[in-house]
């Protein structure tokens, strides 16, 4: 008897999104709007010039 070959946790999810109407998105098209501004940092990510972490930690 022939044994069900089971799928990777990868493939089923993968499967699932499809199912639910997900699609992959290409590098092209994450250049363009509106995947451009989601996939950029936000400005409170960034930390300014001449400041480092240690010099904000108190006693």
């Amino acid at each position: 008897m022939a044994k069900k070959i089971r799928l990777t946790q990868e493939e089923e999810i993968i499967r699932l999104l499809s199912r639910e109407g997900f699609k992959e998105i290409s590098p092209e098209e994450l250049l363009q709007e509106p995947y451009k501004t989601l996939s950029k940092m936000p400005d409170c990510f960034c930390m300014p010039a001449g400041k480092n972490r240690s010099a904000r930690k108190t006693v």
